[in-house]
């Protein structure tokens, strides 16, 4: 009974620790290193370091539920880890950096707005988000500079007052996850419209928005009870973004190296 009850105690001792250890955020002047990797709350997004291949090292999000390890987000994709050690850290004012083994930013996070209190934290939409005291205005978004990959709620389009520009580009090839030959935008010239292109050569007018969806997609893409699908253009902006109407289901666009 006695080694029953401390095998007992032991459990549930290694699982309160499990527990606690299995933190989904970073407050200032925390960070994480290789190995360590915060979760979003219901397990779905994984945050951390991974290597695609090769020995190169990058900061990225990959689906943990289901288990594919499909990555959807990856920073500073043009310059990686090359020495195979990295640490991401949050400073005070809200601003994330990417650490190399001598501790020089390698990447900073791009923000003009300053934050009381931050914290960062992986959502279950695959979002990397800086937060503070406005839980829902966040200071800095992986959202705004989409990889290869298009989740739900999230925007593909443009600025027109700061010329800011939403865009994905495919990977260079399948193991490496530098920005490719393929992109695909809304152009703006004359009237938007979704292009994908291999560098500056168009390779697929997707076509303008007809009300439904994209002109040259409305016959693959029906309405459906899986997706809404949303396109705003306004003096401000022109932006398109779909959702997920049931959380259990996972949908995502990615444009791969081969620009499909």
């Amino acid at each position: 009974m006695e080694g029953f009850l401390r095998f007992l105690i032991c459990s549930i001792l290694f699982s309160i620790i499990s527990r606690a250890a299995a933190v989904d955020t970073i407050a200032p002047r925390q960070s994480i290193k290789n190995g360590e990797t915060p979760v979003s709350s219901n397990g779905i997004f994984e945050l951390g370091f991974f290597r695609p291949g090769s020995s190169n090292l990058y900061l990225g999000i990959w689906y943990k539920k289901p288990a594919t390890g499909t990555v959807v987000w990856v920073a500073k994709r043009e310059n990686p880890l090359s020495d195979g050690e990295g640490v991401l850290v949050l400073y005070p004012k809200g601003a994330l950096a990417l650490l190399n083994s001598t501790k020089g930013v390698i990447w900073l996070s791009n923000t003009s707005r300053s934050a009381e209190s931050p914290v960062a934290q992986p959502l279950d939409s695959g979002n990397l988000v800086v937060k503070h005291e406005k839980p829902e205005n966040y200071p800095w978004q992986s959202f705004d500079y989409p990889s290869d990959t298009l989740l739900s709620g999230m925007k593909l389009g443009k600025n027109f007052k700061t010329g800011f520009d939403r865009f994905l580009s495919s990977w260079r090839s399948t193991d490496d996850p530098a920005p490719g030959q393929y992109s695909a935008r809304i152009v703006t010239r004359g009237f938007p419209q979704l292009l994908i292109e291999k560098g500056s050569k168009i390779q697929h007018r997707v076509g303008p928005w007809n009300g439904n969806g994209f002109e040259m997609l409305t016959s693959y893409v029906k309405p459906n009870l899986i997706t809404t699908h949303e396109y705003e253009l306004n003096d401000e902006e022109v932006y398109y973004k779909y959702k997920v109407k049931e959380s259990s289901v996972l949908v995502r666009y990615a444009l791969n190296p081969s620009g499909i």
